[in-house]
């Protein structure tokens, strides 16, 4: 199953299934490729990347901001609406969590259209998912370090990079 996806800057992409599709809510991660100005790199991870608006309000840098946007307008995110009235329902069930806006949106996808989530915080979440009667197992979760493991496999991602930013997102 394949959809498409209209992006602000006009243009259109095919979006990979949904059981691939990895719910990125991983800030430091996002901005671990901000850092190196290589969001088209994340833009090729096989499996294929989908992040909410929420997200970009969460990046706390200008300049990398302005990346996150370029990569948005050149098609290098899949970046997906939570419009359906049960995901609309859940999002505001999670709120009275710890978890921010951008995680509750990533954990909505993962709850409702089965995409694998990259989120580093698995107390926060099972907390979060007991609030909209979910639990931990309903989510088919992806650590972030297995998003640069995968690039590196995949050699879109050389080791050396791929060590620098680890690095950053754990300082």
């Amino acid at each position: 199953m394949t959809a498409t996806h209209k992006h602000a800057g006009g243009t259109t992409v095919a979006l990979r299934h949904r059981d691939t599709l990895i719910a990125l809510a991983d800030i430091p991660l996002v901005e671990a490729f901000l850092a190196i100005d290589r969001m088209d790199i994340l833009a090729t991870h096989p499996a294929g990347i989908a992040v909410t608006g929420h997200l970009a309000a969460e990046i706390g840098d200008w300049e990398y901001k302005a990346r996150y946007r370029a990569a948005l307008r050149v098609g290098q995110l899949n970046e997906v609406q939570i419009t359906e009235a049960r995901e609309v329902e859940t999002f505001v069930r999670l709120g009275d969590s710890c978890l921010s806006p951008n995680e509750r949106s990533a954990v909505t996808l993962a709850l409702h259209r089965g995409y694998r989530l990259a989120l580093d915080h698995n107390n926060a979440l099972a907390k979060a998912l007991a609030s909209a009667s979910a639990r931990l197992s309903d989510i088919r979760l992806y650590h972030p370090r297995e998003v640069i493991r995968d690039l590196v496999r995949s050699r879109t991602l050389d080791v050396e990079d791929g060590n620098r930013m680890t690095a950053l997102w754990t300082e």
